[in-house]
């Protein structure tokens, strides 16, 4: 696959994407709000600061279900090198040690 700019790709999918969520405002003052719900967006922010998408660079902390039935959390980095392959590029890491050690992984 060929590797494209971050810059390049944000253009593609500013405006359309499936994560996207378009608000109206409740005046005519206030205008429309875009949301984004993709992995890799903290902010839920709809730019290139914090897009998931267009960036090469990410990182995603969610929360999933463990064996014992507790939730636990999974910090997910997505790598520069595998950036054209999205399934081969995110390292997962979980996160069940006590806040100490997660602070610093963090």
């Amino acid at each position: 696959m060929v590797q494209a700019s971050d810059s390049l790709i944000w253009l593609c999918v500013r405006n359309n994407n499936s994560f996207l969520k378009k608000k109206n405002g409740s005046t005519s003052r206030s205008g429309s709000v875009h949301f984004s719900t993709e992995k890799g967006n903290l902010y839920s922010i709809s730019s290139f600061k914090y897009s998931g998408l267009a960036q090469s660079k990410t990182i995603d902390i969610s929360c999933v279900e463990g064996d014992d039935s507790r939730a636990k959390a999974v910090l997910s980095t997505k790598t520069t090198k595998a950036s054209s392959a999205p399934s081969k590029g995110s390292a997962a890491t979980p996160i069940n040690k006590n806040f100490r050690r997660v602070e610093k992984t963090i």
